[in-house]
């Protein structure tokens, strides 16, 4: 199974590296927003916790880890981030 520490991990990292808490909100906007960044990085992790998309449910194909499913939830955070 791989590592939701690692992937939560990754992903606070990213956020960190890319905000500048100085032009930052305020507070629970950081919160809010290196939630949605862990969220994305445990995503291709989530076929473990929901049946239909593990893949013993689809003969071994692995959906989650897929190119297309793995680039949707970064896409909807490039756009929420140009809207800010």
């Amino acid at each position: 199974m791989s590592s939701l520490i690692g992937h939560s991990l990754v992903g606070l990292t990213i956020f960190v590296n890319g905000t500048n808490f100085e032009q930052t909100k305020n507070r629970w906007h950081c919160i809010l927003w290196s939630g949605w960044f862990v969220l994305v990085a445990i995503a291709p992790d989530f076929d473990y916790i929901v049946p239909f998309l593990h893949p013993s449910a689809n003969d071994g194909l692995r959906i989650t880890h897929s190119i297309v499913f793995c680039q949707i939830l970064p896409l909807l955070t490039q756009g929420k981030r140009i809207l800010n």
